[in-house]
């Protein structure tokens, strides 16, 4: 019988350690199996990019990437670098090696696929034909990554997007994917040039003007606004302020009227309009003093806190938008000479830019969209855009329109 006990002793150890083994084979494989999927919303000026750090990412794991349009004409890119990859000597060599093919007279659209293998580990543009992208990457080595987002090379365009990353996460391809509260993605804010707006303008306090104010263009939650005045003529004492629509102040420097600068920074935590700057010199000493002033305003760039930055990107003021206005004469239909007056048939055009009617051409497959009757009026109206209009002053008589017609391109 000793043999038999001791058999089933060593059966049993066996039986153990194969258990054991086994969970701890699946421990392991849960483990390198997480999936993680982090969700971010940003937005993509004319000719800027942003750039996030993928940090601790491990050998072996699976990388998925997406970024989607959701508002504007904004045509995704995405590219992925290593994480000791100098983004300024990347551009720089990129820029150098498409001009090298333009000298060679070969067609750089042609060669751009290639170029871009050579100088990232991978990248999309239209992924399945779509103009979003996506990619997935098997990761090589343990460390960080860095992922850049820009434009598609040769497109002017802008917008906000939504950006899901994920981890052992296919579905985040088909923009499916929901966060699971992790952080694989941090901006890279001193190396990107996303949703940085730096604005220079200047003025002169005078007794009959001791104060300017300027309105802001919409800011987006998470965007902090910093700006700095500065004396360059007279005994100027400037007082910074800042205030919301209402006209509550939510900040001001300078008040004391001690110095020649004032500066002030402000994060909102929503999606705000019509907020207002103002310089003036009514500082608690009561004196008015007068000059000419410097004003930096920028937009998620707080170097402008120095004084030394020079301008980029959007104007943060909001300023007024020029309208160009023609007239087509068609037929003089009568003149009367007595009355002083003639009849006419003639067509009013205008054209004018504003970047709330950008819309993403791929919606329609189309380069512009029409619109006739009140659709559009009705269409500018339901979403709060302003119109210029026009009127006849000197109308002598009925005016019927045949048609009120409008084209918009992305």
């Amino acid at each position: 019988m000793k043999p038999i006990f001791k058999f089933w002793v060593l059966l049993s150890l066996v039986t153990l350690s194969i258990i054991f083994g086994f969970q701890s084979a699946m421990a392991q494989v849960g483990e390198e199996n997480i999936k993680q999927v982090q969700e971010i919303s940003g937005s993509l000026d004319l000719d800027t990019f942003a750039i996030y750090r993928l940090v601790d990412l491990k050998q072996g794991q699976v990388l998925y990437a997406r970024m989607e349009n959701i508002s504007g004409n904004l045509d995704p890119f995405l590219i992925l670098f290593a994480g000791d990859e100098d983004p300024q000597d990347i551009s720089k060599g990129f820029n150098d090696e498409v001009n090298r093919v333009i000298r060679a007279g070969d067609d750089p659209l042609v060669n751009l696929p290639e170029i871009f293998d050579q100088f990232s580990l991978t990248w999309n543009d239209d992924y399945k034909g779509d103009f979003d992208a996506a990619f997935e990457y098997s990761v090589p080595a343990d460390g960080s990554y860095l992922l850049m987002l820009v434009n598609a090379p040769g497109t002017q365009t802008f917008g906000s997007y939504r950006l899901l990353i994920g981890l052992d996460e296919p579905e985040v391809l088909e923009g499916g994917a929901k966060s699971t509260g992790d952080t694989i993605a941090v901006l890279e804010q001193s190396a990107s040039r996303a949703g940085i707006s730096i604005q220079e303008v200047a003025g002169t306090i005078t007794e009959e003007a001791p104060k300017q104010t300027v309105t802001l263009r919409s800011l987006r939650t998470g965007d902090t606004l910093y700006a700095y005045a500065e004396t360059t003529s007279g005994d100027l004492a400037p007082v910074l302020s800042l205030h919301s629509f209402n006209g509550k102040p939510l900040r001001s420097d300078n008040l004391s009227g001690e110095d020649s600068v004032a500066v002030l920074e402000y994060k909102v935590e929503r999606d705000v309009d019509n907020y207002t700057i103002s310089v003036d010199n009514n500082t608690i000493k009561g004196d008015r003093t007068t000059g000419s002033y410097r004003l930096l305003l920028s937009i998620n760039a707080p170097q402008v806190l120095s004084g030394e930055a020079a301008s980029e990107g959007s104007p943060v003021i909001r300023e007024p938008i020029e309208v160009d206005i023609g007239i087509n004469l068609e037929q003089i239909t009568n003149v009367d000479q007595l009355s002083e007056k003639f009849n006419a048939v003639a067509e009013i055009r205008m054209d004018w830019q504003d970047p709330n009617f950008a819309f993403n051409p791929e919606d329609c497959q189309c380069q512009f969209v029409t619109y006739t009757g009140d659709s559009f009026l009705k269409f500018a109206d339901e979403n709060e855009i302003l119109l210029p209009k026009f009127t006849l002053l000197n109308q002598q008589g009925n005016r019927w329109t045949q048609n009120h017609n409008a084209v918009v391109f992305p």
